[in-house]
């Protein structure tokens, strides 16, 4: 992997050191420009080039199904993973007295779409996260009972960084007919998320991660067989098969995951997330895992011989692009002040630093935040 190369095509490089890609990460230019070209040709050509519009669209689906290794015909674009999830959630066909197991400490896309199901009667079942940031498969099926319609996490924990057990959740789901969601928003694009491997029937995310892509635009990757117990809850023009001239007005579900798109999509974000996802694929989904990981072993390394207490489990498949830490001399808001000072970009949650790296980041520019800890 070149880095100096992928390093070119950032701007932001000697205004500050962005370590914040578990929030909303700087655009790459070849996003940026497919983007602006989009713009230019919506003003020049006033809708002249619809047809490359929607073969860009075509395109995005296929790369996307690269990605998840599954069928373009299984994702829907959406707005953002909290839509996606929702239109899970929403599209069950619950029961009062059924369940629905998320962890104590997800983000709250993955939280409030559930939760608004208690109205109907059903229970929201909370899997805690122990002392050491794990959440293991174990303590997540223990929970499950005849009621359990679904289980529901994220693949990396936004407050921690640790990596779910997901494939063992999936296998025990598949197995006994539960519907397994997946919030993969701080995995795509930085970690591999094989829909597959998961035995996932639902996978949401947005682009504006570890994707490198533009806010306002999502995925929701839905297996055939989930397709027959997720209703459609959102309809419109884009949702069925008849087409909207004929005034022919049947609740005819398109065939595929197109059935989830209600109406007009984000064209311009689907131009960027496009690139984006093109961006990624070029660079290599294993070689982008690969040095993320090898970034924050290092990183990890470093801190722990700085006094530093590493909260983000790092065992045999527990690893991510996340790193959360804390000092038992200085404060977090301390070390977070210093660390801004030097143009460094990061974000404290669950009150401990949390720093969020990328595969064109470099070793040189961590020290940085190990200059910081040093005070």
């Amino acid at each position: 992997m070149d880095i100096a190369a992928l390093r070119s095509n950032f701007r932001h490089l000697d205004r500050c050191i962005f370590l914040n890609h578990a929030g909303v990460s700087p655009l790459p230019i070849p996003v940026v420009e497919a983007m602006k070209s989009l713009l230019d040709d919506a003003s020049e050509n006033v809708g002249a080039n619809e047809p490359m519009w929607a073969k860009r669209e075509a395109e995005l689906r296929n790369s996307l199904a690269r990605v998840l290794n599954c069928s373009a015909a299984e994702i829907a674009f959406v707005k953002n993973t909290s839509e996606a999830i929702s239109l899970v959630a929403n599209g069950i066909d619950w029961r009062p007295g059924d369940n629905v197991i998320i962890p104590n400490v997800e983000f709250p896309a993955n939280v409030y779409p559930w939760l608004q199901l208690e109205r109907r009667g059903v229970e929201v079942r909370w899997v805690r996260e122990q002392e050491d940031g794990r959440i293991p498969a174990k303590n997540v099926l223990a929970l499950v009972d005849g009621r359990t319609r679904a289980i529901s996490v994220s693949l990396v924990q936004f407050a921690s960084g640790f990596r779910m057990p997901a494939e063992e959740i999936g296998e025990f789901c598949r197995k006994r007919g539960i519907l397994f969601v997946i919030d993969a928003f701080q995995a795509a694009g930085a970690i591999r998320v094989d829909a597959q491997t998961l035995q996932a029937d639902a996978i949401a995310s947005a682009f504006h991660k570890w994707l490198l892509g533009p806010e306002g635009i999502g995925f929701l990757y839905i297996n055939n067989n989930a397709m027959d117990r997720v209703a459609v809850t959102e309809w419109g023009w884009k949702s069925v098969t008849v087409p909207y001239t004929s005034f022919d007005y049947r609740l005819e579900p398109m065939p595929d995951a197109r059935r989830y798109e209600c109406g007009t999509l984000n064209t311009h974000g689907l131009f960027g997330s496009a690139a984006a996802v093109d961006f990624y694929l070029e660079s290599g989904i294993e070689s982008v895992e690969k040095r993320l990981i090898e970034l924050t072993d290092w990183l990890c390394g470093q801190l722990t011989e700085r006094g530093c207490r590493v909260f983000s489990p790092r065992g045999e498949g527990e690893k991510s692009g996340i790193v959360c830490f804390d000092h038992p001399q200085r404060s977090t808001d301390e070390i977070i002040k210093a660390l801004t000072d030097r143009q460094v970009i990061v974000r404290k949650r669950a009150g401990r630093v949390r720093l969020a790296p990328h595969y064109y980041n470099t070793e040189e520019e961590l020290e940085a935040v190990l200059a910081a800890v040093a005070g």
